[in-house]
């Protein structure tokens, strides 16, 4: 009989075994280090040494002023162990900072692809964006982009220049007077976000405006787009540009100027505001008999009152019974101070709010 423990496949491992977790984790190795030695999960190794040790607080070893600090304990040649307890980090965490500061030589053979960093090297200082480098060499661009930072091998200006779009300000400016639209969709709900060391801007689009941005003077209509080819939301396009730049200036926007739009430069911005904020789903429910049915609910979400409030405003003066049926649902938010607000309505009346936009139910199939 084989009474081997199979790591990752069994949870009831020995005392022996969680006391060595708990040592690991107590030399300063993370809960996901230790997960990866012994083929399992890091949920699982912390459920196992709960009762053994004192986790450590989580802290941002990332930030400006951490990465100063862990620079500053190194220079004075504490070890990299003694940082990582200092900084609440794991000892890896510490040696990736030290690393992509330049601090530390990397250990090119420990890397999985070191074997192909001469081309990946030569690939970018060649111009090819990390899109085409991953496709080619089927690397993510995450993986990429450590690589070249850790080595110092990133040319001048090579993320500017091989963005998907390299928006700046004068480009959401631009929108005001082309294409309020566009405007719309790019300030929707799930517009801006902010990830770990990593700012940017997420949007959808069709395939028809990913392939012409850029290549025409805006010259292509609103019908053209909602027309387009194959255009339906399963088929859009999400285009991420990272640019702190252009997120510092997304979070200090004069959201106030889209109130002084005319009424028909407001409709088309509502227009693709609510395109990228409706969301379709099934509500299921019992009947008497005890069978299981479903209906399609659609919600729609305003992360920006000052949005909801000019959408509010446009059916008052447009659709009473659009008007006072959201008012109703929304009125308990309305009297609070909550900078968010959604709410939900059956397909009948999700038709009647897009056809007031001249959107149709299909975009949501």
């Amino acid at each position: 009989m084989n009474n081997t423990i199979k790591i990752g496949k069994k949870r009831n491992f020995s005392d022996e075994q969680k006391k060595e977790f708990a040592r690991l984790y107590n030399e300063g190795n993370s809960l996901r280090a230790i997960a990866k030695m012994f083929d399992t999960s890091k949920g699982t190794i912390k459920n196992n040494i709960k009762d053994l040790v004192d986790f450590r607080p989580k802290t941002s070893a990332k930030s400006e002023e951490n990465i100063n600090s862990i620079i500053k304990l190194y220079n004075e040649e504490v070890s990299i162990k003694d940082i990582a307890i200092k900084m609440n980090a794991s000892p890896n965490t510490i040696k990736t900072i030290l690393g992509r500061e330049g601090y530390l030589d990397l250990d090119i053979y420990s890397l999985k692809y070191h074997e192909l960093l001469p081309q990946i090297i030569e690939m970018v200082y060649a111009g090819q964006s990390l899109s085409n480098i991953s496709k080619q060499l089927d690397i993510s661009k995450a993986t990429l982009s450590n690589y070249i930072n850790w080595l110092n091998k990133v040319p001048d200006n090579y993320y500017d220049k091989n963005r998907n779009f390299e928006l700046d300000e004068n480009y959401v400016l631009n929108l005001l007077n082309t294409n309020i639209y566009e405007l719309g969709i790019l300030m929707n709900k799930f517009s801006i976000v902010k990830r770990t060391f990593v700012l940017g801007v997420d949007f959808y689009t069709s395939k028809y405006l990913y392939n012409q941005h850029f290549k025409t003077t805006r010259n292509f209509t609103d019908k053209q787009y909602i027309e387009a080819d194959n255009y339906k939301n399963k088929e859009m396009y999400m285009l991420t540009i990272i640019s702190k730049k252009l997120f510092n200036y997304f979070k200090n926007f004069d959201f106030e100027i889209i109130k002084n739009l005319n009424d028909i430069d407001k409709k088309m911005f509502l227009k693709g505001y609510i395109q990228g904020n409706i969301h379709p789903t099934d509500k299921k429910y019992k009947i008497s008999s005890g069978e299981t049915k479903s209906i399609k609910i659609y919600t729609v979400r305003f992360s920006n009152r000052i949005f909801f409030d000019i959408f509010l405003n446009y059916l008052n003066k447009y659709d009473d019974y659009l008007f006072e049926k959201i008012s109703k649902k929304c009125l308990k938010i309305l009297s609070s101070e909550a900078k968010s607000i959604s709410f939900q309505i059956y397909q009948k009346d999700c038709k009647h709010l897009l056809s007031l936009f001249d959107l149709k139910m299909d975009f949501l199939d």
